[in-house]
């Protein structure tokens, strides 16, 4: 008998040491620098939504990894003070002091109240409800990189019956849904927003435009439209060498209307300034016409390009406007001069290359370098004389489009026979050569 109590006693120690470890197993072990806080307080929520119509939900706690977190995640619904009998997102337990979480499948244009919640042993505490919605977006039709004097754009993609207003960064401000074009001439870094509201709930959306110095300022010249004879004949043509060819006749009335065109080539600073590069094989930047550009690279890379950092459209001149422009409202053999060398750098002048532009004469409407420096690009397809062309000052485009593409105005590398205001020659849209340029008109 003396040895019964022994054995109970130790017997009853076992018991209860597998009791003790049982609750040991089931509270895990509070991790170093923490708090087992029964019920943590919320430091502050915030609600964003993206662009792809997902709320960004992060939360901060007053308890760094509270242990007795038995679940955690968000509720929201249509309505004010949201619970769990509502549409809720469950993440399980936690072990940090934030927890960041992705809410989607929520209607655009809608308002939704949501609050975090965290469940204990004592029960949910809900923290800080916050009000936002989706859908709130819009575009820009340029580069957020753009020119001083750029128009811009703002085409509103919200959605829901809101209130909208747009600061603009420079003291103008709109409530239109979608404003009229906003055109911006102040350098540096402009700052729009747009904020959309219904009551006190509002989001906003930032965008940062950075604007440059526009190297196209004080480019553009206006052409009044008018009616002209294209075309060479021998009665225009009064030197004795020289004669019209096929490829320039006959002679024919065309009617053009006004249009913007630039004063001189583009040049290769202006083509840096859009590309970020430079073909040219004669490199003298900024002022030399840029060369090496092919039909292609111009009307499929150059031209969008501007059009993103201006707003603005442009295009190759028509044939007929090229010649009108290059008349000048005047009749001379050259743009400007019956004397190719006061206003254009050819074989005899250039020293055999390209020269800076706008360092001979104008012609009568301020364009400079129609004729020598470079040849020019212009929109239409080739077509050997004038027989079927169009006589409203359009360019001549074959459908579907021919292969290759006329150009004017001679370059340095000829005599003046080539540099004529009449003179005209083609290559296939993807010929590039160190003789050959453009400049362009603009739209608008």
């Amino acid at each position: 008998m003396k040895h019964f109590y022994p054995l109970l006693l130790s017997f009853l120690c076992a018991i209860t040491l597998g009791i003790y470890s049982c609750i040991l197993e089931k509270e895990p072990d509070i991790p170093t620098d923490t708090n087992n806080v029964i019920n943590p307080g919320f430091l502050s929520t915030e609600i964003t939504p993206d662009s792809n119509n997902i709320f960004q939900a992060k939360v901060w706690l007053s308890g760094n990894g509270n242990l007795n977190i038995l679940q955690h995640g968000w509720v929201w619904s249509e309505a004010p003070a949201p619970t769990l009998q509502n549409d809720k997102l469950e993440l399980g337990r936690l072990t940090a002091d934030t927890f960041l979480a992705e809410i989607s499948g929520l209607d655009t244009g809608k308002i939704f109240y949501l609050r975090p919640y965290v469940t204990t042993g004592m029960g949910t505490v809900y923290g800080p409800e916050r009000c936002s919605f989706l859908g709130v977006d819009f575009t820009i039709n340029t580069d957020t990189e753009i020119f001083r004097g750029a128009h811009v754009q703002f085409t509103n993609r919200s959605t829901g019956n809101f209130t909208y207003l747009w600061d603009f960064g420079d003291g103008t401000t709109s409530t239109d849904f979608s404003p009229p074009v906003h055109i911006f001439n102040t350098p540096g870094n402009a700052t729009v927003q747009l904020t959309v509201g219904f009551g006190s709930c509002q989001i906003t959306k930032t965008l940062v435009l950075r604007v440059l110095p526009n190297p196209f300022e004080g480019y553009w010249v206006s052409i009044p439209g008018g009616t002209f004879m294209m075309g060479c004949t021998e009665d225009q043509d009064t030197t004795d060498e020289e004669m019209c060819y096929d490829d320039e006749g006959p002679l024919h009335q065309n009617t053009v209307n006004a249009f913007i065109i630039g004063r001189t080539e583009i040049t290769q600073g202006q083509w840096f300034a859009v590309m970020g590069d430079n073909p040219s094989d004669n490199v003298c930047m900024p002022d030399c016409p840029v060369e090496n550009v092919s039909w292609d690279m111009i009307v499929n890379q150059f031209i969008p390009a501007l059009y993103r950092k201006t707003g603005q459209t442009y295009r190759l001149p028509s044939e007929a406007e090229w010649e009108y422009a290059a008349y000048g409202g005047e009749m001379f053999k050259y743009s400007g001069s019956d004397s190719l060398d006061l206003v254009g750098w050819y074989a005899a002048n250039a020293g055999d290359k390209s020269r800076p532009v706008a360092t001979r004469m104008p012609n009568g409407y301020g364009l400079y370098d129609m004729n020598g420096n470079l040849w020019e690009w212009v929109e239409d397809d080739w077509h050997v004389g004038y027989l079927g062309a169009p006589a409203d000052g359009s360019a001549w485009i074959d459908t579907p489009r021919g292969e290759e593409r006329v150009f004017r105005g001679g370059s340095w590398m000829h005599d003046p026979e080539l540099c004529r205001l009449y003179t005209r020659f083609k290559q296939l849209t993807d010929f590039k050569e160190i003789d050959i340029g453009f400049r362009l008109v603009r739209s608008n």
